[in-house]
C-alpha cells in the first residue's frame, strides 16, 4: 500500500454517505499532482464497525465482479 502525503485540502464531499471523505491533493511517486479521496472515520466507527475492514472487503468483493475500483 503506497502512503501518500496531502499536499493540499480541496473539499469534503458531502453527498452518498456517512463518513463525508475529503478531497485532497497528493504528490504521488512520479512527483504527479493527483486529487485523492480520504474517508474519515469517527473512533465509534473503528472499533464498533469495523469500518476499515468493511472497505477492505467491499474493495476485494468489486473486484471479483469485475467492478470499477480504484488502482490503489
Amino acid at each position: 500500500m503506497q502512503i501518500y502525503d496531502a499536499i493540499s485540502f480541496q473539499e469534503i464531499v458531502d453527498s452518498g454517505g456517512s463518513t463525508y471523505p475529503w478531497r485532497v491533493m497528493v504528490v504521488d511517486e512520479d512527483k504527479q499532482l493527483k486529487p485523492f479521496l480520504v474517508k474519515m472515520f469517527t473512533e465509534r466507527q473503528l472499533t464498533q464497525q469495523h469500518a476499515i475492514a468493511k472497505e477492505l472487503f467491499g474493495n476485494m468483493l468489486a473486484r471479483q465482479f469485475e467492478l470499477r475500483v480504484p488502482d490503489r
